[in-house]
């Protein structure tokens, strides 16, 4: 059977990610005007840096830091740029990993945008809302206090994952609920993007995945996760939906057929049996209705 298209261009981008050296950068198609070895910052007025501009840029301020890698937002000749750091060389199959999934997704409107890579860092746009965390201290700035307001990004969320599985992929990184959300950055126009994608495997031949290799812990984690050895699917990422969603509309007035609705949905993305969720289409279609009837 012939390799498809993207696969071929997936394995081809890896392989430079991995083996090209500190001088290899990527080049979105957008940044036409840029050479091979450089990256643009979207952004009329701005120039095309290479990695010899790397050193000329100044930390601002550091936005999160993990076993994998340190995030830094920096300063580049008046422009806010983030920047991914490994900070451990044992993890750094990892870290390729997230870039290369961020790669191969960036004609979606769903993922953060990379604006290039040099060695061993990432650069991405800037977004001033940080992730999902943030989202209740900003919501009030904008006035946006009702269901319906709130509820969109319950609907946001559900895209994510539907995209998600209609790829193959799921989202083991979600063990938590702020683990879960800190997955997810929140747009200038107040938007859910798919931020990290370093533990988005992809299911096996038989349709199944492992997420790590130590026992899971967590207040989100799916009923079969916790049989050690056990292996599951992308339905352990439904099992995880009422939470987010419940935690997005938390202290607002649910209308009560929309609760009736939501009630009787999330109670099936709660079943024990993995077998008896919905898919994340299902639940997205329903959560459209549910906006779809709102006044």
């Amino acid at each position: 059977m012939a390799l498809s298209l993207k696969y071929i261009t997936a394995l081809i981008t890896y392989f430079l990610i991995v083996f090209s050296g500190n001088e290899f950068k990527h080049r979105l198609k957008m940044n036409l005007n840029c050479s091979l070895n450089s990256l643009h910052l979207n952004r009329a007025d701005s120039n095309c840096l290479n990695c010899s501009d790397v050193k000329r840029m100044k930390p601002v301020k550091l936005l999160d830091r993990g076993i994998v890698k340190k995030v830094w937002l920096v300063d580049w000749d008046g422009n806010e740029i983030v920047v991914s750091k490994l900070t451990n060389p044992i993890y750094q199959s990892d870290f390729f990993k997230n870039l290369k999934n961020l790669l191969e997704f960036q004609s979606s409107k769903m993922v953060t945008k990379v604006l290039g890579f040099c060695g061993h860092s990432i650069f991405y746009e800037y977004y001033r809302f940080g992730n999902m965390n943030n989202l209740h201290s900003i919501l009030p700035k904008y006035r946006l206090f009702s269901f319906k307001s709130k509820f969109k990004f319950c609907i946001d969320y559900v895209q994510i994952i539907n995209f998600l599985h209609q790829s193959s992929m799921v989202m083991c990184d979600s063990n938590s609920l702020q683990k879960t959300l800190s997955q997810y950055l929140i747009s200038d126009n107040l938007e859910i993007l798919l931020n990290d994608m370093d533990a988005c495997p992809k299911l096996s031949k038989n349709k199944t995945i492992i997420c790590g290799h130590r026992s899971i812990r967590g207040d989100l984690v799916a009923p079969e996760q916790i049989i050690k050895g056990n292996h599951y699917d992308h339905r352990i990422d439904i099992w995880k939906i009422p939470d987010v969603c419940h935690w997005i509309i938390k202290d607002t007035k649910v209308p009560s057929f929309s609760l009736k609705i939501l009630h009787w949905i999330h109670g099936r993305c709660k079943s024990l049996q993995p077998t008896l969720r919905p898919d994340a289409n299902n639940v997205l279609s329903v959560y459209q209705i549910v906006m779809y009837l709102l006044p």
